[in-house]
């Protein structure tokens, strides 16, 4: 985002060193090269909003008991994959679209039964045996070569989506488009962010994460809540514990079946055993400006609609707070 000029009066005329002007000279400057290597590296050639394109599957992992990380690689023109250089047309917070084809024609399947489904797009089966799948990259445009693109999928039975990809194999090759969303982000605009999320919800809170940590002129200050099940439902648990290493991000689990078991905490984590409820963030919001206070939201219909209900009860404007 093109950096914001300020105003004469911003300027108090003192001799400051730097001035606000010659910030804004340098952010501007900043902003502009930075505009001219995005529009050479960009391959909008290999992901398109209004048409799928062809991505291989290169890694297949298990994360916990029922959520996978996959991890795709454009395949060219010619069938191939080759070595590609720049970068996708995604940013932090958006999401692709995946398309199945199923073609068993006696496969009876309700597709409201797949507690993943997420995206207005989805055929009968005994129609055109077509559904499409929302997924947010949890990988940062320029962290990963050859432009590959990283996801999580919760395995679900009786899930169409969830029965596609646990068969889905390394080699395959599945469609993709995007991106979609309209999350954007601005340096410094907020204080503080609150990130609140259950399940694969963590997936856009990741690269938003890691876009501000990697800034080191970024002081907004970051705060996690994450809800699972168990200590065992941990996403990218490593990750996390690597991000609070930064002076601005602190994270906490909520578990809400803990079964009494013994919890192996490691430096720089929180364990709560219940589940996130407004109490959780009401203690974060005090003694905060809530003007100066953005709070993220993902997870299932009706986690969203819940935390909603709750934050909105606390003052906060709605404008501030954004869903996923």
């Amino acid at each position: 985002m093109e950096p914001e000029k300020p105003d004469p009066s911003d300027c108090c005329g003192s001799g400051c060193s730097p001035c606000v002007f010659d910030i804004y000279e340098q952010q501007l400057k900043s902003w502009r090269e930075n505009l001219l290597w995005e529009n050479a590296n960009c391959r909008r050639d290999l992901l398109s909003e209004t048409r799928f394109k062809s991505f291989q599957l290169i890694h297949k992992e298990r994360l916990t008991e029922d959520v996978y990380l996959y991890k795709f690689r454009p395949e060219d023109d010619s069938g191939s994959i080759r070595e590609t250089c720049g970068f996708l047309p995604y940013g932090i917070g958006q999401h692709l679209i995946t398309r199945i084809n199923f073609k068993q024609e006696s496969q009876e399947i309700n597709p409201m039964w797949d507690t993943e489904f997420n995206s207005s797009e989805t055929s009968s089966i005994s129609d055109k045996k077509i559904i499409t799948r929302a997924y947010t990259p949890v990988s940062l445009t320029n962290e990963e070569p050859n432009c590959c693109f990283k996801i999580f999928v919760k395995i679900c039975n009786n899930g169409l989506g969830s029965e596609y990809f646990r068969n889905l194999q390394v080699g395959d090759i599945s469609l993709w488009r995007g991106p979609y969303g309209n999350f954007n982000y601005k340096s410094n605009f907020f204080k503080y962010i609150l990130m609140v999320c259950i399940g694969t919800g963590l997936a856009p809170m990741i690269p938003i994460a890691k876009c501000i940590l990697n800034d080191e002129k970024d002081e907004t200050i970051l705060h996690l809540m994450y809800g699972v099940k168990s200590e065992d439902h941990i996403i990218m648990r490593d990750s996390l514990r690597k991000m609070s290493q930064f002076w601005n991000f602190s994270h906490e689990y909520f578990f809400s079946q803990c079964n009494d078991r013994k919890f192996h905490m490691k430096f720089g984590e929180s364990f709560k055993s219940k589940r996130i409820d407004g109490s959780s963030v009401s203690d974060f919001f005090q003694g905060k400006n809530l003007t100066h206070l953005q709070v993220l939201i993902c997870g299932s219909e009706g986690f969203t609609s819940y935390m909603l209900d709750q934050i909105s009860k606390l003052g906060i404007d709605s404008e501030n707070i954004f869903t996923f």
